[in-house]
């Protein structure tokens, strides 16, 4: 079988590890550059509270500044996003990831299409402590069209959809698109994952990577 997974919150708990510190990072980098807030804190917490029904950490902060009347701050807080390092940060794997993906690779051809900056997503596998070997393709994604790379990595193993899972935590994004193609779906319902209800296009919903072995069983 081919099994394809998204990458944050997904294999990597982007939301508990990463996106507090990178919205933590903007804020007070923004402030820096004149942006005006009554408390720092407050707006922090204000942040963290936006972020749990967006669809990424953009957006959070796009919707941060026009709740505030300071959207010109926007495209400035894209460039300080681009820039903050993760190097003096812990990132940690979903519960039962590594051990998972380890028993999965030895029957099983795995992928990874993610979407982000390619050095900061592989930065992160490296860092989580995930075996970027035991993956055939890794595949960075500039924007939201996943369906074509599933489509690609399809063809590239000679795999069928009806022998193919996709696991992700968004729906939209990570699952619609592979279900498209004819493709097995299991909802990671981690992170902003569990702002989605029931969907048809969601074959399996799990909250720990271990009920993989019995889906795939």
């Amino acid at each position: 079988m081919l099994i394809i997974f998204d990458l944050d919150d997904t294999l990597i708990d982007t939301t508990n590890s990463i996106t507090p510190f990178v919205l933590k990072k903007t804020l007070q980098s923004l402030i820096e550059h004149g942006l005006k807030v009554d408390n720092e804190d407050a707006s922090y917490k204000k942040l963290l509270e936006i972020d749990k029904n967006s669809s990424g950490s953009k957006e959070t902060v796009k919707s941060f500044l026009n709740s505030i009347n300071e959207e010109k701050f926007y495209e400035l807080s894209l460039d300080i996003m681009k820039k903050i390092s993760i190097d003096d940060i812990k990132i940690f794997t979903l519960k039962n990831a590594i051990q998972v993906v380890q028993y999965l690779s030895k029957n099983n051809i795995l992928a990874i299409v993610t979407r982000g900056d390619k050095k900061f997503q592989l930065t992160k596998i490296k860092k989580a402590g995930i075996d970027p070997s035991l993956f055939s393709k890794i595949v960075v994604v500039r924007g939201k069209n996943k369906g074509y790379h599933y489509k690609k990595i399809l063809n590239d193993t000679k795999m069928s959809p009806e022998k193919t899972y996709v696991c992700g935590d968004r729906v939209n994004i990570d699952l619609l698109p592979a279900k498209k193609l004819g493709c097995r779906t299991i909802h990671m319902k981690w992170g902003r994952g569990k702002n989605f209800k029931k969907d048809k296009n969601v074959d399996y919903t799990i909250q720990n990577l271990k009920k993989l072995k019995e889906i795939l069983g």
